[in-house]
């Protein structure tokens, strides 16, 4: 995440009303003061805020990923979903939840949006 003030609480409110649970951010370069909104969001929102790992030449994004799939809060998920901060899973009726979603997708494994 960078930059995405203007759009962070409406964001988790948005997620968290069709079943997000937990929210793991990464954050990058913010000049807007993005990192300490969601830092003042984390208590009552179930977000875990951390800066993208210094290292390699690789784009941010890889990084955190990678930093993420070794997180606790990812280790103890069902089901994982990267977007970015300005995107929002838009869910068509008859769907309404995530969990409607999962279920309609039977077995499956991942669900591409």
């Amino acid at each position: 995440m960078r930059d995405e003030g203007p759009f962070l609480v409406e964001w988790i409110a948005h997620h968290r009303a069709i079943g997000v649970t937990d929210f793991l951010v990464f954050h990058n370069d913010c000049g807007d003061g993005s990192e300490r909104l969601l830092e003042a969001l984390a208590p009552a929102a179930g977000v875990t805020v951390l800066p993208v790992p210094d290292g390699d030449d690789r784009p941010v994004q890889w990084r955190a990923l990678d930093a993420a799939a070794e997180h606790p809060v990812v280790q103890g998920a069902d089901w994982v979903m990267a977007i970015d901060a300005d995107e929002f899973v838009d869910l068509a009726p008859p769907l309404e939840t995530l969990a409607d979603l999962v279920e309609a997708a039977g077995g499956a494994d991942a669900i591409v949006l």
